[in-house]
């Protein structure tokens, strides 16, 4: 049984950067929070600003890291690079805050008959 308060939407046609990188994948959202891809380790309980690039505008918010594992994915030239999944809480967040956020996942790209994360 999914335990979460909030759907969660397939982040298709969603960007992120965190830590002034640029290879972040927003895999799906919700109001609450996030589940992101990057090529950067992040602590765990550890606060970062997540900069969210949606079609029509931009914006940052505070993130908590709630849970993270590494993963790996091969290269065309066979060399394994570090990837890393990470499940993010959105913290402080204000009714603005919100509305952007609720604005994003209405501009995304939700095809039908597929399954949300």
């Amino acid at each position: 049984m999914d335990r979460r308060l909030h759907n969660r939407h397939c982040g298709k046609g969603i960007r992120g950067d965190i830590l002034n990188s640029n290879d972040l994948d927003i895999l799906d959202i919700s109001i609450a929070g996030a589940a992101i891809e990057t090529g950067r380790r992040l602590e765990l309980n550890r606060e970062y600003t997540l900069r969210v690039h949606c079609k029509d505008n931009s914006f940052q918010i505070r993130v908590i890291i709630v849970w993270a594992m590494l993963i790996s994915k091969e290269k065309l030239d066979k060399t394994v690079v570090p990837v890393y999944r990470a499940g993010v809480k959105f913290i402080n967040i204000s009714h603005e805050k919100e509305t952007l956020i609720r604005n994003c996942i209405d501009s995304m790209e939700i095809k039908k008959g597929v399954t949300r994360l």
